[in-house]
């Protein structure tokens, strides 16, 4: 048997009229950005955006919920240098744009103290890979690492002296053939000494070949076949 020990309950519901919900008003918004890992942030980068606000126009109850709009997601993976970027501006949904230009100038100007170090390596970590292949790297891998120059500095010392500070993979999950291939290279910093190192985007060049099962060896046959035995 089951019973309740409330049969109603009692809520509040806010209202606004239809003609507060279909007023259309205009109002000024920030143009924002942000980073995608945080390796860069405000104390080593300096980010402006032209213009810096819009005026978007749309119905009040819309308009409300809009405080900003972001206009980038800094990849610091792949911006290594100091550079100008043009963006599109997309006005939210059941919005529009006011006298605005549709593109605003993102100046992004890397601090000259961040630098970068070179390391080479011989093989890497393969994902995915099915058990009729066997991958390989067919040209060494040259991985620029960026950071404090000190901190580079150090972790290049440690690494020549064969210390395991970061792993380099690669997601071949869907190749499904043999032949070459160019492939994304992921790399995580393990050693927490380096965590605020980070690793540019970087390709590697993959060979992909049949894997081939030697075949068994007869050791007792060989062993009688000795001479001398």
């Amino acid at each position: 048997y089951i019973s309740l020990s409330d049969l109603y309950a009692e809520g509040n519901v806010p209202f606004i009229s239809i003609e507060e919900a279909q007023k259309i008003v205009e109002k000024s918004v920030p143009l924002v950005y942000n980073f995608k890992y945080g390796y860069l942030n405000a104390s080593n980068t300096q980010v402006s955006i032209s213009p810096q606000f819009v005026t978007l126009s749309g119905y009040e109850n819309d308009l409300n919920k809009i405080q900003s709009i972001k206009v980038l997601t800094i990849d610091e993976t792949k911006v290594n240098a100091s550079t100008v970027l043009t963006v599109p501006i997309e006005a939210p949904a059941g919005t529009s744009l006011v006298n605005s230009k549709k593109s605003a100038v993102v100046s992004i100007r890397i601090d000259d103290s961040l630098s970068s170090a070179a390391f080479e390596l011989s093989d890497l970590i393969f994902v995915g890979t099915g058990e009729e292949f066997i991958s390989s790297l067919s040209k060494p891998l040259i991985l620029t690492m960026r950071g404090d120059a000190e901190l580079l500095s150090q972790m290049q010392a440690q690494y020549l002296l064969g210390e395991k500070l970061f792993e380099a993979s690669v997601d071949l999950s869907l190749v499904s053939d043999v032949g070459e291939y160019r492939m994304p290279v992921s790399v995580y910093v393990t050693d927490p000494r380096f965590k605020d190192v980070w690793c540019e985007y970087s390709e590697a060049y993959i060979k992909v070949e049949p894997f081939v099962e030697e075949p068994a060896v007869d050791t007792e046959a060989v062993v009688n076949n000795e001479p001398g035995v």
